[in-house]
């Protein structure tokens, strides 16, 4: 691996300490998959609890406490993904960047 590309490696690397962080701070929202570019979940994550808290909110339906809950579940799932997220998408980093080497 060149210099170059290593030093892309660095920049664009992802930090699972990181991601914990966001996980800790915003993780009801998604922040951890967004900065780890699981987009389609971090996203799912956000239209919880955004809906879930429009449906309490709004309409006072009980379907938004079951959105609140199923999100603070899957927040305490990722509590264990969150090392073998950063880990996929630290090697398909490498994986692109030696595919480019050639």
């Amino acid at each position: 691996m060149s210099f170059v590309e290593q030093a892309r490696y660095e920049n664009n690397r992802k930090s699972a300490g990181i991601a914990y962080l966001f996980w800790f701070l915003v993780g009801l929202f998604g922040a951890h998959r967004f900065y780890l570019h699981q987009f389609v979940t971090g996203t799912a994550m956000l239209a919880l609890w955004v809906s879930g808290w429009i449906m309490i909110l709004g309409a006072g339906s009980p379907i938004g406490i079951i959105c609140l809950i199923l999100d603070g579940l899957w927040l305490v799932v990722d509590l264990f993904l969150i090392p073998g997220m950063a880990r996929a998408y630290n090697e398909a980093l490498l994986q692109e960047l030696a595919a480019s080497e050639s």
